[in-house]
């Protein structure tokens, strides 16, 4: 486990290694009760060109030929649609990453030999050269945080993100000159399938609504210029924008979606695949317990699905009442500027103290494919 530690200290910032661990154990709680009717470890871009969609299903050191059912039934309904899929693992023999594009067969799915994963996917999304990823800059505390989170994980999780990682930050990131978004869940549930995203995050307490004529891209480079690399308040950096007659600042609890998730959303809305994002409320701030957003593990009885206060929002109540921006350090990403659509707070449905089969059966009774997403 020792080498995993130190390349998430070289590649990963510690908030970064919080949020990988809590997605690992929704998806444990998700594996009980869906078994093999759920799948993980699905990437999808949207190429600067006008290709169909990108999807890639990373199957760890798994050959293709063990993927499930969900897994095969999501694979069809997504080359019907006219997408593209990419089924990608690793090879312990070469240490090396392998991909290959799926496509529809009489009897089903068919991939040729596997060719590097790096250069397929670049290709894919239309690239001639792959790009550079920055590396992490983490301090000491960051260190001892990520140590920390580590270890209470255990190694067998551990060494399972670690592989994880390599393939985004080797493969993806520099394939696709971006960060991808990732497909949380893939459910089966009876011939129906339903795509879960899952968020550990507070509730924002602001919106932002562009002036008339004003762009995100606008907004983002006056907050890039304006903070520079000094730390600039959100206070000072609302009332630079106000001066500057950009945005309209409205006090409301909201959630944030990244641009790459929300592209993602309205399109399993046009396509009929129902969609839920689930928000994990983290709870206030502790910094006398920097493992706190993980404090079950140690118990082996983290099931928050039972046990912590969740927030569905179904496909139907999705809406956007406005845009804000974040900074890629708060998160633990590197990169500047992004611009966030926020989701009114009001729309979520707020559930606690219910068994996760209780939880997820209102996921689907209200699941609906008549979806309206802005």
């Amino acid at each position: 486990m020792k080498d995993c530690i130190e390349y998430f200290f070289e590649w990963e910032g510690s908030k970064r290694i919080e949020s990988f661990a809590s997605e690992y154990l929704f998806h444990t709680q998700v594996r009980k009760y869906y078994g093999s009717h759920a799948s993980f470890d699905w990437f999808m871009d949207f190429p600067d060109t006008k290709n169909s969609p990108l999807f890639i299903r990373f199957t760890g050191k798994e050959p293709v030929r063990n993927l499930n059912i969900a897994d095969r039934k999501f694979t069809h309904h997504l080359l019907k649609l006219g997408a593209r899929v990419i089924f990608a693992r690793y090879n312990p023999d070469t240490d090396s990453f392998e991909a290959a594009p799926v496509t529809e067969k009489v009897n089903g799915l068919t991939t040729p030999p596997p060719d590097d994963a790096a250069f397929l996917i670049m290709r894919e999304a239309g690239k001639t050269q792959p790009d550079t990823p920055k590396v992490a800059r983490n301090k000491d505390n960051a260190r001892i945080k990520i140590r920390q989170v580590c270890e209470a994980l255990g190694t067998n999780i551990v060494k399972h993100l670690h592989l994880q990682r390599r393939f985004i930050n080797s493969v993806l990131r520099p394939a696709l000159h971006r960060h991808p978004s990732d497909i949380d869940t893939v459910c089966l549930s009876g011939q129906h399938l339903h795509i879960i995203e899952f968020k550990r995050k507070f509730p924002a307490r602001n919106y932002l609504t562009p002036m008339e004529g004003v762009t995100n891209e606008c907004i983002r480079r006056s907050v890039q210029e304006y903070c520079g690399k000094t730390y600039k308040r959100q206070t000072d950096i609302y009332n630079h924008l106000c001066a500057k007659k950009l945005v309209k600042v409205t006090n409301h609890s909201v959630y944030g979606l990244d641009a790459g998730h929300v592209n993602a959303a309205r399109w399993y809305s046009e396509n009929g695949l129902p969609y839920s994002l689930i928000h994990w409320e983290k709870g206030q701030k502790d910094r006398s317990r920097p493992v706190q957003s993980i404090e079950h593990i140690d118990t082996g009885s983290w099931n928050f699905l039972q046990e912590e206060t969740l927030k569905f929002n179904l496909p139907y109540t999705l809406r956007f009442v406005g845009i804000n921006f974040t900074f890629g350090k708060n998160s633990g990403m590197n990169g500047s500027v992004r611009i966030q659509k926020m989701i009114d707070g009001a729309s979520f449905k707020k559930r606690k103290g219910v068994s996760h089969s209780e939880q997820f059966s209102v996921t689907w009774k209200k699941a609906s494919y008549q979806q309206q997403i802005m």
